[in-house]
């Protein structure tokens, strides 16, 4: 059986147990049992995650809380654009020397506005700027292809879907159905790039 880890936020913990599920007859599929947030976190996790767990292939899915604004109304990223590149770029580097693992980038999904902000406002939270979304995408997926990896573009399946259809009411997260789909497309872009390597 393969070694597939997931690394991502609360977006990867709802669709995880899909995944699991779809590959059951050819991988152990585990993620951290806590969101893996930013990408800075991933960093500061990496050789505790992934390095020592020696996987045959990871699958990471993270930039949702780096372009989170720190306060909410005034511009800043709690990750600026270009750290985030950065962190990607070492993130997919250092698995590349340490480890033996296949490595897919996966997009950030789309949110759903205005609800995502009167969820915010609601709770007492930050906000993002929809624009920042694909920002943080094109400088991730333009870091993949730099270091020649497969990039599983979530946010292009959530579009094609239909956002209403996909997602909870807060704007961010998913209904169950949508999780199923996403965990679904996740598992066959994992099981395409084990069939690529084989």
């Amino acid at each position: 059986m393969k070694r597939i880890i997931l690394i991502g936020d609360t977006i990867r913990l709802g669709y995880e147990p899909a995944v699991r599920a779809a590959l059951s007859d050819v991988a152990v599929v585990w993620g951290p049992p806590e969101c893996t947030q930013h990408t800075t976190q991933i960093l500061f996790y990496l050789t505790t995650w992934v390095i020592d767990r020696n996987p045959d292939l990871v699958h990471i899915n993270s930039g949702h809380w780096d372009s989170r604004r720190v306060i909410r109304g005034e511009d800043g990223n709690v990750v600026p654009l270009p750290i985030y590149r950065r962190n990607v770029r070492r993130i997919l580097g250092l698995l590349q020397r340490h480890t033996r693992a296949r490595i897919i980038w996966a997009t950030t999904t789309p949110m759903m506005f205005p609800a995502y902000e009167r969820t915010q406002r609601r709770d007492g939270g930050t906000s993002r700027n929809p624009q920042c979304i694909r920002e943080y995408n094109t400088a991730a997926t333009a870091e993949a292809a730099r270091h020649g990896i497969a990039v599983n573009d979530l946010h292009a399946f959530v579009q094609s879907r239909g956002l209403r259809a996909m997602m909870h009411g807060d704007g961010a997260h998913f209904t169950n159905t949508g999780y199923d789909a996403l965990g679904r497309f996740v598992a066959k872009a994992v099981r395409r790039e084990l069939q690529s390597s084989s």
